[in-house]
């Protein structure tokens, strides 16, 4: 993966070419927020053509020895790979048959299903030069034609993950690090994801955030997820503290997005940034209300404090420094404020 990401950087190195097994081997020991930017990166070499996704896809399947392995199968579906080209004469069906038929039926029935769910036929041509179909060849090595619609599949939710869809009726509870690392597009959009609310920002707009995908932040945005002045706030840290300019870029973009949508950085916020974001539009927003008030009832607080009294504690917390505490610390005020009421806030206080 880092020979990719590299070219993804500008980085042509000529001594260094694409290792497809390398990729898959990284992709499949990540998890969590490093597996959803694995994602990014291969979106990106296919888009930019420095990957082959038909590639990527007949190695997937060739290496995988596991059902939860089928995911950078689902994902290279999902990003184009043509079911119908032949590799080395032969239907893609042809090596799912011989390698799992007879050893995993259980990883033989999910990969079909997952074909079968994406275009693929029984009517298809198995070989490049035969007329036999895949139904024939089914029937030559004495398979059972199965449809997913007749199949009840112990690991649905895994190929709902993988192919991004409700694909039956049946319910299922989805994890915020099972739609991120699978680039779950559609099941955002379906809202499978309940709001979460933690250190006032959502809980699926900071993941995002932190694997910079703008297509699964626009979707998100669109789907009513919301995003906060905290949520701006790790957006403009994680503009800052990159040293990865695809994942940067990506960020910046999202800033452009929400900016179209009048969601801005903050005077303070937007001179941190400016130079990377010139041009981009910022809004005032002092803190001139919640200090009189504070003054008013002579109340003393400090960015500690108040961190503690409303269990503030978020990963960005350890890049800010002194001024950005205490900017922080009179915008959880405020945001408490307009939830609980005055009196309630400075009680706590």
């Amino acid at each position: 993966m880092d020979t990719l990401l590299e070219k993804l950087n500008g980085v042509n190195r000529k001594d260094k070419s694409i290792d497809y097994t390398s990729i898959l081997i990284d992709f499949q020991k990540s998890e969590g927020i490093l597996k959803s930017r694995f994602v990014n990166y291969l979106a990106h070499g296919i888009n930019e053509k420095l990957i082959s996704v038909d590639k990527l896809f007949f190695n997937a399947v060739i290496f995988c020895e596991t059902i939860e392995e089928c995911d950078i199968i689902g994902l290279c579906i999902r990003f184009g790979a043509d079911l119908n080209k032949f590799y080395d004469g032969k239907n893609i069906m042809w090596y799912i048959i011989e390698k799992f038929q007879k050893t995993d039926r259980e990883l033989f029935v999910f990969i079909t299903c997952m074909f079968l769910i994406s275009g693929l036929t029984y009517n298809d041509y198995m070989f490049k030069d035969d007329s036999i179909l895949l139904h024939s060849y089914f029937k030559q090595k004495g398979l059972e034609m199965f449809f997913p619609h007749n199949i009840i599949m112990e690991n649905q939710k895994k190929m709902n993950l993988y192919l991004d869809n409700e694909l039956n009726g049946e319910q299922f509870h989805y994890t915020i690090k099972e739609i991120v690392e699978n680039l779950c597009i559609n099941l955002i959009r379906k809202q499978v994801i309940k709001r979460s609310m933690v250190n006032f920002e959502d809980s699926l707009i900071k993941s995002i955030i932190n694997c910079a995908n703008v297509n699964m932040f626009m979707t998100a945005f669109e789907s009513s997820y919301m995003v906060s002045y905290f949520s701006m706030e790790r957006l403009r840290l994680a503009i800052l503290n990159t040293n990865n300019n695809l994942l940067r870029n990506q960020l910046i973009y999202i800033v452009d997005y929400l900016g179209d949508k009048n969601i801005l950085f903050d005077g303070q916020q937007y001179e941190s940034v400016s130079h990377y974001i010139e041009g981009t539009k910022c809004v005032v927003r002092d803190n001139i209300n919640v200090k009189t008030l504070l003054r008013k009832s002579g109340k003393q607080v400090t960015p500690s404090r108040i961190f503690t009294i409303f269990d503030f504690d978020p990963s960005y917390l350890k890049f800010i420094n002194e001024e950005e505490m205490e900017n922080i610390m009179y915008k959880i005020i405020t945001y408490k404020t307009k939830e609980m009421g005055i009196n309630d806030v400075l009680d706590m206080l």
